[in-house]
């Protein structure tokens, strides 16, 4: 009868110990555009830097909207370290002659997705990598609490 009861203890410490897990970013804006499609964002109003969530059941989305120069290849990054969320945006446009840029500002969307979220506050970070500098600059900051 020991063995069970050390099983189920075993089981039961496997899934009570979750945490939260990056999942994926979605891109959206002006990201993965067409000229057709980026002529027509072009003449939209800009709209300010922006970042806020949402909370579904476990699942943390964080929406974040930058104005960047057109036509720039994004790749994204997250991690988790105790209660601190960082993400990264990274511009990836190969110096030294950065031709992938167009002539013009868009407004570029990423949603950062996670699950096993806790009802617990978190810190967060958003960090831009652009192509043309070394070190990220901090977009911004904050504290997410469900509270």
């Amino acid at each position: 009868m020991k063995p069970v009861y050390y099983l189920s203890f075993l089981l039961l410490l496997l899934f009570a110990c979750k945490q939260l897990a990056y999942v994926s970013t979605d891109k959206g804006g002006c990201n993965d555009m067409g000229e057709k499609q980026l002529a027509a964002k072009r003449s939209l109003e800009s709209k300010p830097d922006s970042v806020y969530y949402t909370i579904s059941e476990d699942t943390l989305s964080i929406h974040v909207g930058i104005n960047y120069i057109c036509c720039a290849p994004f790749t994204t990054s997250a991690s988790i370290e105790q209660n601190l969320i960082s993400m990264e945006v990274i511009d990836t446009c190969s110096p030294p002659t950065f031709n992938c840029y167009c002539r013009c500002m868009c407004y570029y969307t990423f949603d950062f997705n996670f699950n096993d979220f806790e009802a617990k506050e978190y810190q967060y970070e958003l960090y831009l990598k652009e192509a043309r500098t070394p070190t990220p600059k901090l977009i911004d900051k904050g504290v997410i609490n469900r509270n």
